[in-house]
C-alpha cells in the first residue's frame, strides 16, 4: 500500500485493512502441510506454490474460487497437478473450512506478483499463528515482518530454501499473532477517524 504508492511518486496517507481477530483463533501447533490461499490466477502465480512443493518435497493444499476466472485452462492446469496426497486442490471453502485448513498448516505461500495493494491472506495466516512465506510483492513487506512472522524474498528459490531449511519452523507462533494485531478492525477504524480528522482540520498531504 504504502509501498507502491511511493514507487509512482504520489502522496499519500493511508490506513491498513483490518480484520475481526476473534474470528481466527490462534493455534500454537504446526501442522505439515504447506497452503496457498488466494485466486486461481496468473498473477497469483499459485503454480509457483505447486514447484515449491514439489522441489522441496512438503505437501501442499491449495485453497481458492475457480468459477469466476480469467483463464480456465490455467484452472485446468493446476487441477492436473493434483494427487490428493502430496498436492491437494480444494477449491472454494467455507469461511469455517479455510479456518481448519489455516490450523492444520505449517506456513502459507505467497507468491504472488500481483503487486498487492494489501494482502489479506498474510494477515488471516499471522492471526491465526502461521507464518508466511511470500514474495517481496506490493505491501506485503509492510505486514509481514520479515524474520519474526515470516519470510519476505526476493525470489522463488529464496522462498524454496526458506521451506526446505525449516526456516519457517523455528518462527513462533505468537510473534505472528501480535504482528496481525497492528491489523485489527478495531486499529482500521481509529485510523479512518484519524484521517477525517485531519480532513475536516482542512489539512493536506
Amino acid at each position: 500500500m504504502q509501498n507502491e504508492c511511493e514507487k509512482i511518486g504520489i502522496p499519500s496517507k493511508y490506513v491498513y485493512n483490518g480484520i475481526a481477530l476473534e474470528d481466527y483463533p490462534f493455534n500454537a501447533t504446526r501442522g505439515e502441510r504447506l497452503l496457498y490461499i488466494g485466486r486461481i490466477t496468473k498473477f497469483k502465480q499459485p503454480d509457483v506454490a505447486i514447484g515449491l512443493a514439489i522441489l522441496t518435497r512438503v505437501p501442499l493444499d491449495i485453497i481458492g474460487g475457480d468459477r469466476l476466472v480469467d483463464d480456465p485452462s490455467y484452472v485446468a492446469w493446476l487441477k492436473g497437478y493434483s494427487d490428493s496426497q502430496n498436492i491437494r486442490y480444494i477449491g472454494e471453502v467455507s469461511h469455517e473450512v479455510k479456518l481448519r485448513y489455516l490450523r492444520d498448516s505449517r506456513a502459507v505461500l505467497i507468491p504472488s506478483a500481483f503487486g498487492e495493494p494489501f494482502g489479506l491472506v498474510a494477515v488471516e495466516a499471522l492471526a491465526s499463528g502461521r507464518p508466511v512465506v511470500c514474495l517481496d510483492d506490493g505491501a506485503l513487506s509492510e505486514l509481514v515482518e520479515d524474520g519474526v512472522s515470516g519470510f519476505v524474498c526476493a525470489s522463488s528459490r529464496e522462498m524454496a530454501r526458506v521451506i526446505r531449511e525449516g526456516l519457517d519452523l523455528k518462527l513462533i507462533g505468537e510473534h505472528c499473532r501480535r504482528r496481525a494485531e497492528r491489523f485489527s478492525r478495531e486499529k482500521m477504524a481509529e485510523g479512518y477517524l484519524g484521517l477525517y480528522s485531519e480532513v475536516l482540520k482542512g489539512n493536506e498531504w
